[in-house]
């Protein structure tokens, strides 16, 4: 902000880094439990190892967290003091 970025850029920004950290970290989820479910076949009652809801649930819930907890970083990204980050730099 202090070199000209306006709010809305540097909450975009933070909010950018957060999602390609949460879909790399979802996607590694996703094929982790895709391999233990083959394992984990015989444990598994009623429910298939490889479930395309159980699965999409999961990862739209982790998401929207990620997302909600990236607001309160991105919030205080916009609203620091133009003169103590060109000090401290």
């Amino acid at each position: 902000m202090a070199l000209g970025a306006r709010k809305h850029s540097v909450a975009a920004l933070v909010m950018k880094e957060v999602g390609v950290m949460l879909s790399a970290g979802i996607i590694t989820g996703v094929l982790c439990a895709l391999a233990m479910g083959r394992l984990l076949r015989s444990q598994l009652f009623g429910v298939e190892p490889a479930d395309l809801p159980t699965f999409a649930a999961a990862a739209l819930l982790l998401a929207s967290i990620g997302f909600a907890a990236a607001l309160i970083p991105a919030r205080r990204a916009m609203r620091v003091d133009l003169v103590t980050a060109l000090r401290y730099e």
